[in-house]
């Protein structure tokens, strides 16, 4: 058989199960042996009964205990072996074939799909809160395990009708499923269904509840500067949605603008981004004096020096190069603004 055959790593897998454990078994029915006065009865007693249904709990503690140094191969020691390390590959292309085999094979692919339904059949029809939030939650596990689930039309539908459901902790639960869903490992279609997603979760920034606003901020601050995005225009949203947001809501936005717009070193890209943000916030131009007062906060006063002086040297010479048909007014303010948080 070839190595990769399901049947040749059921047949390794086995024979390393047995000879292992095998010399543990013996010596376990030998002293039962000895106490019965007949060995031979205690062996046959033992694997019609209860000494069978043992050495089958073991073996699959065994296969566990393999699949899962093969699933986290940064715990491996040093002092394992080539042969461990065989066992462990075995046991993961045996599993792989359990999940993705044929229909008839594929037992653990068939579990999965079970219980995939029947957290899909709570999350949609149960009336108890609680019951629907731990359903997103085991499809939470399954997203971290197959993202690929999300290309079901019925998967996708349903997590975003859950974002307009009555219970808080359930719109909440959704929003910190969706913000888990990973952008980079997705293509394709799958992107596109994982960027509706989080634009649907974005939506929920002006919640009545204030866990779930919060949850939709990290969100959203999680998604300044992505791919296809407008910063200057997310950062102008989100300044002025935080007005009268709690304090910690308010910094944590704000210390996250001051990463994506003032990332050092600071440069004439940054006093652009500055320009246009000012641009967007009109009059609303006290935002970008927070985010400055962010920055002095996360940063040495040195570096926050330097920073303010790259800042107002970069602005006076665009207002300086400016022609007659150019709006002095963006850079007016940002120049204003350092002035006025660093005099």
């Amino acid at each position: 058989l070839p190595a990769n055959d399901s049947v040749h790593n059921a047949c390794f897998l086995l024979c390393a199960w047995v000879s292992e454990h095998a010399p543990k078994v013996a010596a376990a029915r030998k002293g039962k042996g000895r106490a019965a006065g007949s060995a031979g009865k205690v062996a046959s007693g033992a694997a019609a009964g209860g000494g069978n249904r043992s050495g089958q709990g073991d073996m699959v503690q065994w296969l566990v205990a393999a699949w899962s140094s093969y699933a986290q191969p940064t715990r491996r020691t040093e002092q394992q072996t080539p042969r461990q390390d065989a066992v462990a590959a075995s046991a993961a292309s045996l599993y792989r074939r359990m999940v993705y085999g044929a229909s008839k094979a594929a037992v653990l692919a068939l579990a999965r799909r079970a219980a995939l339904d029947a957290c899909m059949t709570l999350v949609t029809e149960s009336p108890l809160a609680h019951v629907r939030k731990q359903a997103i939650l085991g499809i939470n596990a399954a997203m971290g395990s197959d993202l690929q689930l999300l290309r079901s039309h019925c998967v996708a539908k349903n997590l975003a009708m859950r974002l307009q459901d009555e219970s808080a902790m359930v719109r909440h639960a959704i929003i910190q499923l969706v913000s888990h869903l990973p952008t980079g490992e997705a293509a394709g279609s799958l992107r596109q269904i994982v960027s509706e997603l989080r634009q649907a979760a974005r939506g929920r920034l002006s919640d009545a509840f204030p866990m779930v606003r919060f949850a939709a901020f990290r969100l959203a601050c999680a998604d300044l500067g992505a791919e296809g995005s407008d910063l200057a225009s997310d950062a102008a949203d989100l300044l002025r949605r935080i007005v009268h947001e709690a304090e910690n809501v308010r910094t944590y936005v704000l210390r996250s603008l001051e990463a994506a717009l003032l990332a050092a070193p600071v440069s004439k890209a940054t006093l652009k981004q500055l320009t246009d943000l000012a641009s967007q916030l009109d009059a609303r131009r006290h935002g970008i004096r927070d985010v400055l007062r962010a920055h002095r906060e996360v940063r040495s006063e040195d570096v926050f020096k330097e920073s303010m002086r790259c800042l107002a040297a970069d602005a006076t010479a665009s207002l300086e190069a400016m022609g007659g048909d150019d709006d002095p007014k963006p850079c007016a303010v940002v120049l204003h603004e350092v002035s006025a948080e660093c005099p």
